[in-house]
């Protein structure tokens, strides 16, 4: 059955496609009970091997089913085969090409996952350069970006960026999938000196990812937030005076917050 799936038939396709080429012809009900298949879903998975041209029909009185000549098992396995030898020449391509140049835009005509799977599959090193979001900073201020709070996110964003990957090349910690800073649209009291000042609030996010369907929050140690924070409301005086880390996983958050 195994060699079935390789070939690109489900599991049940599989068990089904199995039961005939033993037992010959068959009825749906005879070969529920044979390839241990719900009698649900039993049409559903022979309708699939004959659109296949795996499976026949043979109009009795009650319906018959027949595998087909090998030969379509042949063709079948010949197309999987086709689409293995397009996929190594794509990664190939995705290889040399990324050896010239690093950056280029053409990355998205691979689709993000299917890059991702490949280029990690190669071992290349932009498999874990994290991504940049299409709209730019802007995201990543919740509310009006004004020049000046485009400013504050992107020191943010750079200091989130230096400390964290210190941290994994010290061996501190993993190195997330994606890292970065969000201004927040509000402001919170705070001391700046000796007097009390309004500023805004700063979150952190950080995550792991293996392809940006579903995220979990990265548990970067409590030393790595304390220097974030204190580098960010230092540099940034009394526009920010307040940090937070991100802890929410992707469902049901998602990566970015805008």
């Amino acid at each position: 059955m195994e060699e079935y799936e390789e070939f690109g038939l489900t599991k049940n396709e599989s068990k089904v496609y199995e039961a005939l080429v033993k037992f010959g012809k068959l009825g749906a009900g005879e070969i529920s009970g044979k390839a241990d298949v719900s009698y649900s879903k039993i049409y559903n998975v022979i309708g699939s091997l004959v659109n296949k041209g795996l499976v026949s029909v043979i109009p009795e009185k009650t319906k018959k089913f027949v595998p087909t000549d090998p030969e379509a098992l042949v063709k079948l396995i010949e197309k999987k085969q086709e689409k293995l030898e397009k996929d190594r020449k794509k990664a190939k391509e995705m290889k040399q090409f990324y050896e010239v140049k690093e950056k280029n835009p053409v990355i998205m005509a691979f689709g993000r996952k299917g890059f991702y799977k490949i280029a990690r599959e190669l071992k290349l090193e932009v498999s874990e350069k994290q991504p940049f979001p299409g709209p730019g900073l802007a995201i990543r201020i919740v509310g009006e970006a004004t020049p000046n709070r485009t400013q504050i996110v992107r020191e943010a964003c750079f200091i989130v960026e230096k400390e964290i990957e210190l941290a994994v090349k010290r061996e501190q910690m993993e190195k997330p999938w994606q890292y970065f800073a969000v201004l927040l649209p509000l402001k919170s009291v705070g001391v700046h000196g000796d007097k009390r000042a309004y500023g805004y609030v700063i979150a952190v996010r950080a995550v792991h990812s293996i392809d940006a369907m579903t995220c979990a929050f990265s548990k970067i140690p409590d030393e790595v937030i304390e220097s974030i924070s204190t580098k960010i409301t230092n540099s940034m005086k009394d526009k920010v005076n307040r940090v937070v880390y991100d802890v929410t996983n992707k469902p049901p958050a998602t990566v970015e917050w805008e």
